[in-house]
């Protein structure tokens, strides 16, 4: 859950900017899976489900 947090929290702050998924991950270094899984969990959408 903490992963989906500090996602939600950088996503927030870069919302003026182009977001890249391939960025995101290597920034947190996982794999594409695990943050839409934490972000599922916690918030019921995806990440970028959850921005839109």
């Amino acid at each position: 859950m903490a992963m989906a947090k500090n996602i939600a929290a950088y996503l927030q702050i870069k919302l003026s900017e182009d977001i890249k998924i391939s960025e995101l991950i290597a920034k947190i270094g996982t794999n594409r899976n695990k943050p839409n899984d934490a972000f599922k969990t916690r918030y019921g959408l995806i990440g970028f489900a959850w921005l839109h």
